[in-house]
């Protein structure tokens, strides 16, 4: 936005960290304002309000408590929707909604690349592992390709050999 001479931009930080949204309030140019959220929701001790399955976290939460953490988190995912670009440290399913929501509208995702410390347009890059994967994927659909010929090869072989048997057959009668 700085790049691009922008001077009223707002921010939006969906953040459970208590140290996320003062960061980027004292850290955003003049003339930039940061969201606040009608209601911040404490981060809990250990893991996550939602999100980890057989989780008991949210069990210290009361029923009222768990509809208004939930409400608030998909508040805070349909905003990220609403969004001219995203920037994002990580991957999560928090974020994947307000993702895809993002790149429909046609505006761009950012991911940290923790290597460079800077962001990098969506989809990340791709680390080694990733591009392993991708090329043992590949190969092994070489290798089903290369099974499903035999098959087919094997297939035809059977057909004309009991074509053949038929003939001889009728041949003989």
């Amino acid at each position: 936005a700085v790049v691009s001479g922008a001077t009223k931009v707002t921010v939006f930080v969906a953040s459970d960290s208590g140290k996320t949204r003062p960061w980027f309030e004292s850290h955003v140019p003049e003339g930039w304002s940061v969201v606040r959220p009608g209601r911040v929701l404490p981060r809990p001790e250990r893991g996550v309000w939602f999100g980890e399955a057989m989780s008991p976290t949210n069990a210290v939460l009361s029923q009222k408590e768990r509809d208004e953490a939930m409400a608030e988190a998909v508040a805070d995912v349909f905003a990220l929707g609403e969004c001219d670009a995203l920037y994002l440290p990580n991957f999560s399913s928090f974020s994947q909604v307000g993702i895809m929501l993002t790149r429909a509208e046609g505006n761009r995702v950012f991911f940290m690349d923790l290597k460079r410390h800077d962001f990098v347009v969506y989809p990340p890059p791709l680390d080694e592992l990733y591009i392993d994967l991708i090329q043992q994927n590949s190969d092994m659909r070489v290798e089903i390709d290369e099974l499903r010929n035999q098959i087919a090869q094997l297939k035809a072989k059977e057909y004309s050999r009991i074509m053949a048997q038929e003939e001889t057959a009728n041949a003989t009668q």
